[in-house]
């Protein structure tokens, strides 16, 4: 058989080569030995089936009473990441900054039972202390980048809607340092476009405030399977003065693209993001690509069975548990993902099936993968074990 014969020879390159790099006493040269070579180029079966493959499950905007319902239908071995919002915006051009003095938590840690609250600091606490992760959707969900009669918010709006929700998480149980991560409402963080100036500086002012509330993590764009590695300070960028194409790049590549002329939010407070990125995967359905949020509920329109639900998603995973280098998988909904009981029981056949049959598979909240890749080196499935029950 040719591929065993291709592993071993690969195999004993890659051991030849370790063997001289540890003789190497020029150590700039050996890491420019080491930097001019991709491993994975030479990954064998045995290095990717090592590889963690981390699955998040995330859901976005209020979390109350119907929530806590919809919830407590799936797998609850599954740890679940929430993005909160408090009030809801009407939608449309107009930003109402009033509706950031709608009160919803009392000085006891309880819901003061206005109407216009869609979060329920109990609901909160229930699912908090069940293992599940909180992070910031903004206050009243507004489109950060445009929301505004078309406009971005202001700086001043913007540092409102984050303060007040981590405020109303804090009240609501929340731990302080527990509060890590932050997606935007629409997940209107696009800084291309006519206006991309202005949206530049919103995009610096919504890195400003996140860098004050030490949230280390922003998922909030969407990539290829294979481009959803987390990355540090990630925005659109150009390599041409003047304007934006949607390309990604990061803090590392900054030399690289116009970092002043635009493309790159400048940053407030800090000299460089203290967030890194969790793309958004791409979804796709027989190879098309189809919404990245609520893919089965927006594809299926309540006509799936459980077994093409499960398969829609195993479609989903596949994609990056078979890439040699097993970039995380998410599945991001709103509640009313759980409210076709079909898809309900699809979701759980794939969480089940999954677990019994991908090995080095992890279901984890979206901080776990955050502070899994700023270790910067791939842990044992015993230390990875470790990791997670911290």
């Amino acid at each position: 058989m040719i591929l065993p014969k291709i592993i071993l020879i690969t195999n004993s390159f890659i051991f030849l080569f370790r063997e001289f790099m540890t003789r190497i006493k020029n150590t700039h040269l050996a890491c420019l030995l080491l930097t001019s070579i991709s491993f994975s180029t030479f990954a064998s079966v045995d290095d990717i089936n090592n590889k963690p493959q981390f699955v998040v499950i995330s859901l976005d905007d209020g979390v109350n009473q119907e929530m806590e319902k919809s919830v407590a239908q799936l797998n609850s071995t599954v740890p679940l990441t929430f993005y909160v919002n408090v009030v809801q915006q009407a939608g449309g051009w107009v930003y109402e900054e009033s509706m950031l003095d709608i009160v919803c938590v009392n000085d006891d840690g309880l819901t003061t039972g206005d109407p216009q609250c869609v979060s329920n600091p109990k609901s909160i606490n229930n699912l908090y202390k069940k293992g599940h992760e909180f992070a910031l959707h903004t206050y009243s969900h507004p489109a950060i980048a445009s929301g505004n009669q078309g406009e971005p918010l202001t700086q001043s709006q913007i540092e409102k809607e984050l303060k007040k929700n981590y405020e109303f998480l804090v009240a609501s149980g929340i731990p302080g340092d527990k509060i890590k991560g932050f997606r935007a409402p629409f997940l209107d963080t696009n800084s291309s476009g006519w206006d991309r100036e202005n949206k530049n500086a919103a995009l610096g002012h919504l890195q400003g405030i996140m860098n004050q509330l030490n949230i280390s993590y922003d998922s909030s764009l969407s990539a290829a399977p294979e481009q959803t590695q987390p990355r540090k300070g990630v925005r659109h960028c150009t390599s041409i003065p003047g304007g934006w194409d949607n390309v990604h790049c990061d803090f590392s590549q900054k030399e690289q693209f116009n970092w002043e002329d635009g493309g790159y939010p400048k940053y407030t407070v800090a000299t460089q993001p203290k967030s890194n990125q969790l793309f958004m995967g791409y979804k796709y359905i027989d190879g098309s690509i189809v919404n990245v949020m609520d893919t089965v509920f927006g594809a299926c329109n309540q006509t799936c069975t459980p077994e093409q639900a499960k398969n829609i998603w195993m479609e989903n995973f596949l994609n990056h548990y078979k890439d040699a280098s097993r970039p995380p998988f998410g599945i991001y909904l709103h509640r009313q993902s759980l409210s076709i009981s079909d898809e309900v029981d699809g979701l759980n056949a794939f969480i089940k099936e999954v677990q019994l049959e991908y090995p080095n598979t992890y279901f984890v909240t979206a901080s776990q993968v955050s502070d899994y890749y700023k270790i910067g080196v791939d842990l044992t499935p015993e230390q990875i074990k470790a990791f997670l029950s911290k």
